[in-house]
């Protein structure tokens, strides 16, 4: 796998050297590396290594917990302080944060085994 940098930037990858080096001096490129650790594009960036690929993936998701799974979350302990508990649209939320969990972990998945 080569890495096109601009300074420590990685602005394109690519499994052919010759690809990179085509568009060297158009896409400004300052090197082209090669690498042998896993490279990942996660949310606008590359990342390599995977260490580096984890810790994104992580980062990812806490974020994406944060604005997606959170405010469902709220939503269901504040109706279960109601008199009488609204039970159905407790369930509904329930299956909708389920759904918007597993949409997360398939957009950051981690490696298997994890």
């Amino acid at each position: 796998m080569f890495l096109g940098l601009q300074g420590e930037y990685i602005c394109s990858v690519s499994d052919n050297r010759e690809e990179l080096e085509a568009v060297k001096d158009i896409a400004g490129f300052t090197s082209i590396v090669e690498t042998d650790e896993p490279v990942e594009y996660i949310d606008g960036q590359y990342f390599v290594g995977a260490d580096n690929i984890h810790n994104a993936m992580s980062n990812a998701r806490a974020i994406a917990y944060g604005t997606a799974v959170d405010p469902i979350t709220s939503h269901i302990q504040r109706l279960r302080d109601i008199d009488p508990v609204p039970q159905d649209e407790i369930n509904e939320l329930l299956a909708e944060r389920d759904a918007k969990v597993q949409e997360i972990k398939e957009r950051y998945p981690y490696p298997v085994g994890e």
